[in-house]
């Protein structure tokens, strides 16, 4: 071998680790991207009780030097510390929150790298501590009620609820605050008009913010109502072929309400007792009045009719939003509102609309929504109001007599 291919190999050897070193070097001296970070186990403005177990994530491009955590600004100490990935270190920290008082704690979560620069990334998490018993119980248990009624349900609780529901009839009911900031709760139970007469369970299920539950047991007894029988109902048959013409098929209303019913608001939307949608001259059709007619056969209309001089105003009988706002060929012009809860008001047979609202409009109570008409599967002008619970229809007058 000669000279100088001695020295180029020497040289060779002394460059490549110097190269690489030098690219070390300058990569530890120039890089300054943040880490990021990920928190699992704890999610922001959670209630928690006993002991919470977390990880914290960081992930960077150059190696994490440390993940440090504090509460309050006091230190939390990892209990492990690992490499899990290529470019992903992990933490995992354990709070004990038996010696914490029931309050608002700022959760502080760093990750730094150990390039020159330091890089360091923070984030911060408010959590709640409640290591208070969970103490529920139902102002009353035990219920009366006839067919086609709404039973209210109370419950009171020592702490703000995560979840309450009430089981029954094979249905489930969701309890609401009665105000903003309340312990109390309230739960509207809708009878049938077809619902068997008897004594029905009443089961509750109860769970708190930070996850404890409670269950409390009741009963309804169903009562027979007894129902009138309307005698000479009719509508031409001229009339009903110029509303199927007019209006959609009816199925859509059906279909657009079982949507809405799961996506009803699990808060009240009013504040006060429900109004009459309309001066009233005469209440012509009684809830649950039993019907025979060519078209539909027998049935109970479960609904009221309420007179007034044609093309009156009809207004919102309570705080609502607008979910539908169309024609149908049975029910005519329709206006329905969802007060929350699950809770609807239907217009039937509206002869106009009011041209100020739409489909996802907030109405106020007695702001107005139409005329009355006679539109629809209607032999005169009358304004069908309806109420349903979780798409069972109640007698609206209870609502307004009552002031739930």
């Amino acid at each position: 071998m000669n000279l100088k291919l001695k020295v180029f190999i020497f040289m060779a050897l002394i460059a490549i680790p110097s190269i690489f070193l030098g690219k070390k070097v300058f990569r530890y001296f120039t890089f300054n991207e943040l880490p990021k970070i990920n928190v699992l186990g704890v999610e922001e403005n959670k209630v928690y009780k006993d002991k919470i177990n977390y990880e914290i994530q960081a992930i960077s491009d150059y190696k994490i030097a440390q993940v440090k955590a504090s509460l309050n600004n006091t230190k939390l100490e990892p209990t492990s510390f690992s490499k899990i990935g290529e470019n992903v270190y992990q933490s995992h920290f354990e709070i004990d929150t038996k010696n914490l008082a029931n309050e608002k704690y700022l959760l502080e979560i760093s990750a730094q790298d150990s390039s020159f620069a330091k890089n360091k990334a923070t984030s911060f998490m408010n959590i709640f501590v409640d290591n208070t018993p969970l103490s529920t119980a139902l102002v009353k248990s035990e219920f009366k009620s006839e067919q086609g009624k709404t039973v209210k349900i109370e419950l009171n609780s020592n702490k703000k609820l995560a979840q309450a529901t009430a089981n029954i009839f094979s249905k489930q009911f969701n309890f609401a605050q009665q105000s903003d900031n309340s312990t109390n709760y309230v739960c509207f139970i809708p009878i049938d008009c077809e619902e068997e007469v008897k004594t029905h369970l009443l089961a509750v299920d109860v769970i708190d913010l930070p996850g404890n539950n409670s269950k409390l047991v009741g009963n309804i007894e169903v009562l027979a109502a007894q129902f009138p029988k309307q005698v000479g109902f009719s509508v031409s048959q001229e009339k009903l072929m110029e509303e199927k013409q007019k209006g959609n098929p009816d199925h859509f209303l059906a279909e657009t309400l079982v949507k809405a019913i799961a996506e009803s608001p699990k808060e009240k939307l009013w504040k006060t007792a429900f109004d009459l949608p309309m001066n009233v001259q005469k209440i012509t059709t009684p809830f649950g009045e039993r019907r025979q007619t060519p078209q539909k056969g027998k049935y109970l209309h479960k609904a009221i009719d309420l007179i007034n001089f044609p093309r009156s105003t009809v207004w919102a009988s309570n705080d609502g939003k607008v979910i539908v706002k169309d024609r149908f060929f049975m029910s005519g012009n329709t206006i329905v509102l969802d007060h929350g809860c699950g809770i609807f008001t239907l217009y039937y047979h509206l002869d106009s609309f009011a041209s100020d609202i739409s489909v996802g409009d907030f109405v106020k109570k007695g702001n107005p929504i139409g005329r009355l008409g006679k539109t629809g599967y209607s032999s005169g002008y009358h304004l069908h109001w309806e109420m349903r619970i979780n798409n069972v229809a109640v007698d609206p007058l209870q609502w307004v007599e009552n002031k739930f």
